[in-house]
């Protein structure tokens, strides 16, 4: 788990982490979206994992799932 932290916290990974949840977004999978953010935050967070890129991008998903 902590090397899959490590991937998911790496920057070109958040652009697609981005794209993910855009995508989830544009088609009314706002659940769904909003479990994989939890996912990712439960993984990310397990491991003590820190990006100040990371945590931006999970913030404004977070706040943008809830608008």
């Amino acid at each position: 788990m902590t090397a899959l932290a490590h991937t998911i916290a790496g920057v070109d990974q958040l652009e697609r982490i981005d794209q993910t949840l855009e995508s989830l977004r544009l088609t009314g999978s706002i659940r769904l979206a909003a479990q994989l953010l939890d996912y990712l935050e439960e993984i990310t967070g397990a491991n003590q994992i820190t990006s100040p890129h990371l945590t931006a991008l999970l913030g404004h998903w977070r706040q943008a799932l809830t608008e």
